[in-house]
This record gives structure tokens, C-alpha cells and sequence, in this order.
């Protein structure tokens, strides 16, 4: 009788086992933007219980981005985002190993008034950074009253982390970076026939007076359009404008349509390495719009491509990298032209008769940039 009693309590008692023991782990959102370094996996459908753990790990890692495509541990990397619902983003900012340029500090005209600003976006459910342009009264610090400038960039400073993504006396010549940041236009953006820039590659040293790189929104014929362009070194083409070399344009002659952009979260991947050599110097850029996914940008140089395409090749190189440079680096943020003309320099209000036409205040939000050494 006993003997019975202890069969039935341990036929009662004995814990359940699931029908599956090693299950898949729920499918990772595809990254709309692919890392064009990453090698194609292999196919395996077994999975064991570390690497569930692994994957589950990944997910909980702070550092990795939302569409989890985290690069190599060994690879250095500057991230920033906004940390708050409100206020100045200036600590912040340093903190992370940026600099910014703005018309509060001195020289700018418009001293005590911060210009980037943290605000929660309902959107992303998140904070965002709010940079702001007031066309009345903010000037350009460097002393050229013809343009206003609110941007950020990677600090140089001697003591701040952003510097060593910059090694200087030209050893990063040959060096390879990502760049992720994320953007969003009011639906009532007003551009000119001048330069709205919103992002830029800029090098330091040497021949550095205009960005290598800039995405700037700009009318085209009366056409509202977001236009990527190239400028050539200056030794190329002497006293003319850059502007006017036959590789302006890298995203087609007219750039697109600035429309799909205004209003909407857009995120944004940009990968070059430098080099003063038309062989090796690399660029590419997608954005993509984050509420449907459509593909608003994108654009791939090679020098294969280059050559077959474009025209004076020989005179108008594509490189990355200028005579004399000592470092790249990206900027983010609004730097656009309010009077014609002018002289660089000069900290005084032009004459009114050349004023731009049609320009406002206006906010521009940016989130969660990451800059990202490769070599």
C-alpha cells in the first residue's frame, strides 16, 4: 500500500516539460539600413541555449542601436543622445565628445540664448535635440554676418574623447568612418537658391575652406530639393567656385525632392574612408524615411563608377582627402546663407537691399548620432 501511495505521488509531482526545450529566439527588426562591411551569415537553423543567452544579451545592451546592428566590440565609437524633456543640450554634448557652434557664444550676436535645446518627441517616444535658428538675430561666429551656422561636430580639443577619433598630422589619411544620426524637417522648412546645409563633411588643415561632402536643401528652378553635394580641392580648379565643377551633384543633377523629407523622422547612414587617392577614397550615404521605410537617398560612389559617368574626371578627382588636411569629420545641424554676397570676416550687418528672400526661424530636430571608426 505504501509502495503505491509514493508510485502516484511521483507520477503527481513530477514537473512539467515543455514541448520544446531549445526554442527560436523572436526574430530581430530587420535594419533598414545593412552594414555593407558585415559578411552574409550562414544559414543555421539549430540554435543552442547560449546562443539564446547571447542574443538575449545583445538585446539588453545599451550601446546597441535600434535595429541592432552594433559594430564590433573594437571598434571606437562617440554616441550621442538626448538625455532630457527640456533645456540647454550644451553639457551634454561636450560630455559625449562633441563641440557645437552656435549663435550664443561670442561673436554670434544673440550671446545667452541657447540654440540647441532637449524636447521629447512623441514621434520616437523619446528625447531629441532641438536645434534652432533665429533669422533675425543670429550671426555666424566665425565673423561672416552673411550666414548663420547652429551645429555640432566632433571635438578636437586636447582632454576630450572626440579627439582621438581624429588623429592629427594627417594619420588618418586612409582611416574609415560610419556615420548614423537621425533628422526631421518642419513641414514648413523654407529653403533658398543659396546653401541651406544640413550636414556636412568637413576636413581641417590645409585645403579646407568648403566641406568635401554636404546634404543641403536647396531651390532648384523654383523646385524645393535636398541636393548631396561634391567639391573637388581647390587646386583643381583654381579661383572658380566649387559649385560649379561637373560632379556637383552626386545624387542625380537635381538631387530629390525635398517634400518626402519635410515633416518626417528620417534616419540617416554615411560611410566614407579618406583618402587623397581617386582610387582607394570610398562614400556612400542611404536615408531612409522611418515611418514607411521607403528608401529616400541613396547613393554609392566608386571609382569604377565615377569614371564611366561624370566628365573632366581628370580634372575633377573624387577624393576625400585635401593637400595639407589633418583630419576629417562630420557636422550636423543648420548653416545657411541669409545675404548674397559679402565679405567673409566682416562682423557687420550687410546692406538690406541683399537680403535672401523668404527665409524664417526655424527648428531642425537630430537624434541619437554615432560616429564610428572602422580602421
Amino acid at each position: 500500500m505504501i509502495f503505491a501511495v509514493t508510485i502516484l505521488m511521483l507520477a503527481v509531482c513530477r514537473p512539467h516539460e515543455p514541448a520544446n526545450h531549445n526554442p527560436l529566439p523572436d526574430q530581430e527588426k530587420e535594419n533598414p539600413i545593412p552594414d555593407y562591411n558585415k559578411p552574409e551569415e550562414e544559414n543555421n537553423d539549430e540554435k543552442t541555449d547560449e546562443d539564446e543567452d547571447e542574443n538575449e544579451d545583445e538585446n539588453e545592451d545599451p550601446d546597441k542601436g535600434e535595429n541592432g546592428d552594433k559594430p564590433p566590440v573594437d571598434y571606437p565609437m562617440l554616441t550621442l543622445s538626448a538625455n532630457a524633456a527640456s533645456g540647454s543640450a550644451y553639457s551634454l554634448i561636450r560630455a559625449s565628445g562633441f563641440d557645437y557652434e552656435t549663435p550664443d557664444q561670442t561673436g554670434g550676436g544673440h550671446e545667452g540664448v541657447p540654440h540647441i535645446l532637449q524636447q521629447f518627441d512623441d514621434t520616437l517616444k523619446k528625447n531629441v535635440f532641438a536645434f534652432v535658428m533665429h533669422h533675425a538675430n543670429d550671426r555666424n561666429v566665425s565673423g561672416d554676418w552673411t550666414r548663420q551656422r547652429v551645429e555640432i561636430k566632433v571635438d578636437h580639443r586636447t582632454g576630450s574623447s572626440g579627439r582621438d577619433f581624429c588623429a592629427l598630422d594627417g594619420a588618418n589619411e586612409g582611416r574609415g568612418f560610419i556615420y548614423r544620426w537621425k533628422f526631421k524637417l518642419p513641414s514648413d522648412f523654407a529653403p533658398s537658391n543659396e546653401f541651406t546645409h544640413i550636414h556636412q563633411i568637413k576636413n581641417e588643415g590645409g585645403d579646407s575652406s568648403a566641406p568635401v561632402i554636404s546634404l543641403t536643401a536647396r531651390l532648384l528652378n523654383n523646385n524645393r530639393r535636398m541636393v548631396l553635394i561634391y567639391r573637388a580641392p581647390s587646386f583643381n580648379y583654381g579661383s572658380g567656385s566649387a559649385e560649379n565643377s561637373p560632379n556637383r551633384n552626386l545624387a542625380g543633377n537635381s538631387g530629390n525632392s525635398l517634400d518626402d523629407y519635410l515633416g518626417e523622422w528620417v534616419q540617416c547612414e554615411e560611410r566614407v574612408v579618406y583618402s587623397s587617392d581617386p582610387a582607394l577614397a570610398a562614400y556612400s550615404i542611404k536615408i531612409i524615411r522611418i515611418r514607411d521605410d521607403r528608401v529616400l537617398l541613396d547613393y554609392t560612389h566608386s571609382a569604377a563608377r565615377y569614371a564611366s559617368v561624370e566628365t573632366n574626371t581628370e580634372k575633377w578627382p573624387f577624393v576625400t582627402w585635401r593637400s595639407g588636411n589633418t583630419h576629417g569629420r562630420p557636422k550636423f545641424g543648420l548653416y545657411r546663407r541669409i545675404f548674397s554676397g559679402g565679405n567673409p570676416g566682416v562682423s557687420a550687418e550687410p546692406d538690406s537691399s541683399s537680403l535672401i528672400h523668404g527665409l524664417k526661424d526655424e527648428t531642425v530636430l537630430y537624434a541619437d548620432f554615432e560616429v564610428i571608426r572602422i580602421n
